[in-house]
């Protein structure tokens, strides 16, 4: 993190003895920065596949680790490696197929909760629409302090990915925020597939 005179403020390093990315970040209301992107490792808990889902949350103002939530459960997994006691995976959720998983876009929306999306090989939340080496589209909404409200997985029988996500603000309070997300696909979402690759924008409405 910089300040607005360029000076750094801090810089926080994490990762596992695989391959690590981070793909998108984004900070809610009151200084909660969100990360999330893959792993070939362990890192919230047991690696599942050749590639893993990965994402959790840092303070803003020193780039710590948030390690519970507001009711003092844990984020993320736990868990030990050999004898020595160590605790691995707090505050970093991992989740994913036995193939490759991928998290691309995350987006805050008006009342601070976490939407994030990207892609899988495999049977994630639902059957994948296409055969092995084909990927779906996968979507999940969360609390400000990442308590899962939604998640679901949909696409075609070919190779479908998004690219990013926004939200449409309700006019009512008592409303949930529209998740609006866009990628592009090498199968049929619409009517008719017009080339090698077609776009898709879709506008979801969550019912929490």
């Amino acid at each position: 993190k910089y300040t607005s005179a360029g000076v750094q403020s801090w810089i926080t390093q994490f990762g596992s003895e695989g391959v690590d990315y981070v793909s998108s970040i984004a900070v809610n209301s009151f200084e909660k920065l969100y990360f999330g992107g893959a792993t070939s490792s362990n890192f919230g808990t047991l690696n599942i596949g050749a590639q893993d889902i990965v994402f959790g949350m840092l303070d803003a103002s020193n780039g710590d680790l948030i390690t519970s939530r507001a009711d003092g459960s844990d984020i993320g997994g736990k868990y030990t490696i050999g004898t020595d006691g160590v605790v691995y995976g707090l505050g970093y959720i991992q989740m994913g197929t036995e193939v490759i998983d991928y998290l691309s876009v995350l987006t805050i929306d008006s009342k601070d909760n976490v939407i994030i999306g990207g892609h899988t090989g495999g049977d994630f939340i639902q059957i994948n629409a296409g055969e092995p080496p084909s990927t779906d589209v996968w979507y999940a909404k969360y609390t400000w302090d990442l308590k899962q409200l939604f998640i679901d997985q949909y696409g075609t029988d070919g190779y479908d990915y998004i690219s990013d996500m926004t939200y449409y603000k309700s006019n009512h309070e008592l409303m949930t925020d529209n998740a609006i997300m866009g990628g592009y696909s090498s199968g049929r979402f619409g009517p008719v597939h017009v080339g090698n690759l077609d776009f898709w924008v879709l506008n979801y409405t969550f019912m929490t």
